[in-house]
Parts: C-alpha cells; sequence; structure tokens
C-alpha cells in the first residue's frame, strides 16, 4: 500500500524513485538488478543527481550505479557520476588521514575520543570509510574532559563557530557541542552530550562509553564508536530531531539493522527506556520497514505495533518523504513534536524545559516573535 499521498512534480517523480531504491539495506550489490530496471526508465538524471547529493546519498547512488552497470545512461549522467566517484575517492583518502590526526591530538592530551556517523558509518554499513556521504568528523567525549578537548583543538589551529559554553555542565539552552573549523582540513563536531535543549537524549549518561567498540577505518587507523545498540538508537534520535526530513536517516536506519543482525534486542530496549527514547525507536524501526524494506527481529514487532503512536508517526514521516512536503521549523511545530515523540511525561517536560530555555536565551519578545514568524527555514523538501 503506498502512503505517499500526491505525487511530486515532474522531475521530483524519478528523485522519489531512486531515494526509495538508496534508502533499501541491502549492500550497493545487492541493488544491481532494481537498478538497472530504474535506469531504463529514468529521464530526468540532473534532478535524480542534484537531490541524491543534497541527500548525501550520493555515492550510495554511484556504487549502486557501478554494480548495475551505466550502459543506459546519458553521456552527461556519466560524467556526473565519474566526477561523483571520484571525489567520494578522494574524500576516503584524506579523511582517515586527518581522522588520525585529530586522534592522536586528542589522545595525547588525555582524552579519549569517541567517533561516530561519517565515514565511521560507512565502514559499518559497507565495509569502507568513503561509502556514505560526510562533509565534518564527529567526535564525543566525556564531558569531564570536554575543556581539555577544546584546548587541544584551539592549539592545533581550529577555532570554534560559536562561543563554547563556560563549562561542560552549561544551563539547559546551552549546546551541548560546538563546530570547530580549520583551513583545509575537514571541519570537527566536538560533542560532549548528544540531545539538544528542546530534544533531550542522554545516551552518553547511559553507560554508552562502557559500550564502545573498535573499528577499522583503514591505513592503520583503529577509532572507537558506539556499540551497535546505541547506534541504532542515536541514528533514530538524530532523525527524529529533525522529524525525518531527510532520506538519508531512513537509509542509515535501514542499513544498519541489515548490517548488525545480531542485534541484543534486550539490551536495545532497556537503553531505550532508560533515556525515554521507546518511541523514538519505534517510530524509526517502522520507518525503516515501510519505507527501507528493513527485516526487523521478530521480537520487536509487537513491541512496535503497540505503539499506535508511533506506527502514526512513521506513517506521517513516510507519506511526507514521498510527496515532498517540508517540515515546518518554527517554535510551535518543534514543541509539538518534541511532546508526540516522547510517551514519559518526564521526557514531555524535559522538552518543554527546553522551550523554557529558549524564553530565557532570547527574552520573552525575542520568543514570542520566533512564536510568530520563526526565521528558521523549512527542512526537507523537494525543493528545499
Amino acid at each position: 500500500m503506498d502512503d505517499g499521498g500526491p505525487p511530486p512534480a515532474y522531475g521530483a517523480s524519478d528523485s522519489r524513485a531512486w531515494l526509495e531504491l538508496l534508502v533499501r539495506g541491502e549492500r550497493s550489490a545487492e541493488l544491481a538488478s532494481p537498478a538497472a530496471a530504474l535506469a531504463g526508465r529514468t529521464r530526468d538524471w540532473p534532478a535524480v543527481l542534484a537531490r541524491a547529493r543534497q541527500e548525501q546519498l550520493d555515492t550510495r547512488l554511484v556504487d549502486v550505479l557501478a554494480a548495475a552497470g551505466t550502459d543506459a545512461l546519458p553521456a552527461a549522467a556519466r560524467e556526473a557520476l565519474t566526477e561523483a566517484r571520484r571525489d567520494a575517492a578522494v574524500r576516503g583518502l584524506v579523511w582517515p588521514h586527518h581522522v588520525r590526526r585529530i586522534v592522536a591530538d586528542l589522545q595525547a592530551a588525555d582524552v579519549q575520543p569517541v567517533v561516530f556517523k561519517g565515514a565511521v558509518l560507512g565502514v559499518l554499513l559497507e565495509g569502507r570509510a568513503d561509502a556514505r556521504g560526510f562533509g565534518d568528523v564527529d567526535v564525543l567525549v566525556r564531558r569531564s574532559r570536554r575543556d581539555h578537548a577544546v584546548r587541544t583543538l584551539v592549539a592545533h589551529g581550529y577555532a570554534p563557530q560559536w562561543p563554547v559554553p563556560p563549562h561542560a555542565h552549561a544551563p539547559m539552552r546551552a549546546s551541548a557541542g560546538v563546530a570547530f573549523e580549520a583551513a583545509d582540513r575537514p571541519s570537527v563536531d566536538l560533542h560532549w552530550g548528544l540531545g539538544t535543549p528542546l530534544v533531550p537524549c542522554r545516551l552518553e549518561q547511559a553507560g554508552l562509553f562502557a559500550r564502545t567498540r573498535t573499528v577499522d577505518l583503514g591505513e592503520g587507523l583503529a577509532v572507537r564508536t558506539f556499540g551497535p545498540e546505541d547506534t541504532l538508537l542515536h541514528l533514530c534520535f538524530h532523525g527524529a530531531k529533525d522529524d525525518w526530513s531527510y532520506w538519508q536517516n531512513v537509509a542509515d536506519v535501514s542499513g544498519i539493522l541489515r548490517a548488525t543482525p545480531a542485534l541484543d534486542v534486550a539490551l536495545l530496549r532497556r537503553i531505550a527506556a532508560r533515556v525515554g527514547l521507546r518511541r523514538v525507536l519505534r517510530t524509526g524501526l517502522a520507518l525503516a520497514a515501510l519505507l527501507g524494506r528493513a527485516e526487523l527481529p521478530y521480537e520487536l514487532r509487537p513491541w512496535i505495533a503497540g505503539d499506535r503512536t508511533a506506527v502514526r508517526l512513521a506513517r506521517e514521516a513516510a507519506a511526507r518523504l514521498r510527496s515532498g512536503v517540508p517540515v515546518d521549523q518554527s517554535i510551535r511545530a518543534r514543541v509539538k513534536r518534541a511532546t508526540r515523540n516522547r510517551e514519559r511525561w518526564i521526557d514531555r517536560s524535559l522538552a518543554l524545559a527546553g522551550v523554557a530555555a529558549r524564553v530565557a536565551s532570547r527574552g520573552p519578545l525575542g520568543f514570542l516573535r520566533d512564536l510568530r514568524d520563526d526565521p528558521r527555514p523549512a527542512l526537507g523538501g523537494w525543493e528545499a
């Protein structure tokens, strides 16, 4: 049954078909046959390539088409894919070199960084660092070592994009992460927490560091990253934080389910309950099954179906992605999403406390202006 709503405009229909293929959990080589059939029906290759690039699924598209063969593509599309493949190869060579330096510098300062998302996720999903689009290096450190990490990055030429809160346990209105930039190097997103004031997520306070594992990025580079259960939970949280605005979020959840069939379901449920992410997890899993054709662990199916709100949220997200409707980012819409995504009153209260924190940071008049005309642009959508 298609819950996609009205069909997208001309040009978007090709993009939608490719996105629905690319978010499936199978490895790229396993999608060769349906990709070859779809390539023969595709009319608007520029729109497909632009949309895949926007969703950071262009590397995935290149891999899938390479497995399918590109004989059916027009010359311009073949040239664009060759360029995308070359860019991905360069990232795959350059990125580990910079990560090695970042990790070594932090370790020398007695900071044990945990690297996640980006190329690490590419290794988990496809076995290579360049298999997934990325633009920066995400690093999580313990709150107690945050200031050491900040000083280390600054000493090595990085500058924060915005002021770092005065201490790691700053008020709720403060972010738990800051992006650092340096010339000719990938930016570093330094995190000492994984949530936001409006969308709390306390995975780092629920034993995450004790469950980390080592991943080999090649070239002799091994880094610590999240365990499989924490990876899945964080990916679902990351998708829910933006109300599943992007197809890449679905692709990541579908892919990690495919890549880690031996998930500890009992542990996954315990962690989700402890940090208040049960509905977020159920929604992400339901959406991965609906759009990504993910095979869900048998033990989780009745657990997901029992949360009718989560199933409804997944269907709404699937319909919005398919129809190309962007996500409203006004304060009112974000508060509604934050409360709908949580089933515990304490978690809803934390989300409302995040709103109160915004009032404190913006001032009552600024907050009222945001309620009337929030300046944040909509997320996702075919015209985004």
